[in-house]
């Protein structure tokens, strides 16, 4: 009986989602000469081994970090419209609006949906502007920089998502301008500031050069909310095969703390086997973490404020095409520091404008390490044991 209650939950909200979508998708058809794209999608996600087995030894305060009971699947169902509008008949000013409406299941139920913006968010609203030789772009938006995969040092802006390398950037409110220079010189300036606390700025700029079949670049940042001065440098070109290289330095404007380094290099080459079989190889380094298992700073993952905890790692990723419709990908983030790995293989499908992906992320390795921690290490159960999703997107 709880099963098929579950089952009607779901159903409710999708009925609920999908009137929100088609409502969503009427008002941005009825805007004349608008271009429309974006895509409606639904997600299932099943987990093993969320949350922590709560070792005796853990003390009480630690225990009640971790919310119970923990979801064993999750269902999330997307609608996420993009508008492009002329403004104006020399199309010199464009307004770009992306909302989302979202809603989340967790073992069926419905997660709370206390305000409006629990289940629709703007994700992306900014004016493009041509103004002669610049390219401006005002308002909320994502800003991208670094060649490499995964891991961007120079990317003064960045997110990092190790599991989910289909997730959009989030946006960020800033200014952007764009100038091309002469002789294949490019620079980019950009300022951005938080949603509510506006002294949380950034400041960044990237000068870019196109010369002797590579792309190489320097970039700068101020970030006034971590107190941070950065610098770094950015290749990426092709010689039989291609390459990158990222580098950057960090300098805490507190002089009590120690500059530190980031760095990743890899190479890619591409394969005529059936439509294509593409494969990348990568090492990163992240000098602000840690070489011994031992020191690893979980407390500072639990907190959101790392995505990794070991110094040296490797990745390795491999797609076959099989044909224009059929697509394998295998990705694997190593740990050289603790011999652990993420394995993630998944199987895309595309029929017209459908696509469904399905896979699995899968921990290796000896247990102690961070992708397979004992209880004791992950105390709030942030690494399950074992991910399965499938997911299916309908392309507008």
């Amino acid at each position: 009986m709880k099963a098929i209650r579950n089952i009607f939950s779901v159903l409710q909200f999708t009925r609920i989602f999908l009137a929100l979508a088609l409502l969503l998708f009427c008002l941005f058809s009825s805007v004349a000469h608008a271009e429309i794209y974006g895509y409606i999608e639904a997600r299932l996600i099943r987990i093993e081994g969320l949350g922590p087995e709560m070792p005796l030894a853990l003390p009480e305060e630690v225990k009640e970090m971790a919310p119970v009971p923990f979801p064993e699947y999750i269902t999330y169902e997307r609608f996420r419209p993009t508008l492009v509008e002329e403004i104006g008949e020399d199309g010199k000013i464009s307004l770009t609006v992306t909302p989302e409406i979202h809603f989340i299941q967790y073992d069926g139920q419905n997660s709370d949906l206390m305000e409006t913006d629990d289940y629709l968010n703007v994700e992306r609203l900014y004016l493009d502007l041509d103004a002669g030789p610049a390219r401006i772009r005002l308002g909320r938006q994502a800003i991208n920089w670094g060649s490499a995969l995964i891991w961007n040092p120079t990317d003064m802006f960045k997110e990092v998502y190790l599991t989910d390398y289909w997730a959009e950037r989030k946006g960020i409110n800033a200014v952007k301008v764009y100038v091309p220079l002469p002789e294949d010189f490019r620079l980019t300036v950009a300022a951005s500031t938080g949603d509510t606390v506006f002294s949380d700025n950034r400041y960044a700029a990237r000068a870019s050069l196109a010369r002797w079949g590579a792309d190489m670049s320097v970039v700068w940042m101020d970030d006034a909310a971590n107190d941070l001065l950065a610098w770094g440098v950015d290749v990426k070109g092709t010689a039989v095969i291609g390459y990158w290289v990222e580098a950057a330095m960090f300098a805490p404007k507190n002089r009590d703390y120690d500059p530190y380094y980031q760095a990743v290099a890899g190479v890619d080459y591409s394969f005529q086997v059936r439509d294509g079989l593409y494969i990348a190889a990568q090492y990163y380094y992240d000098q602000t973490g840690d070489s011994k298992r031992e020191d690893y700073k979980w407390d500072e993952m639990q907190a959101g404020k790392r995505s990794t905890l070991a110094t040296h790692y490797a990745n390795l990723m491999a797609t076959l095409s099989w044909n224009s419709e059929i697509s394998g990908t295998i990705n694997a983030i190593y740990n050289l520091d603790d011999q652990t790995a993420m394995a993630s293989p998944y199987l895309t499908v595309t029929l017209g404008k459908f696509r469904v992906t399905a896979g699995a992320n899968i921990p290796i390795g000896p247990e102690g390490g961070e992708f397979m921690p004992h209880p004791d290490q992950d105390a709030i159960g942030l690494v399950p044991d074992l991910t399965y999703y499938a997911w299916v997107r309908y392309y507008l």
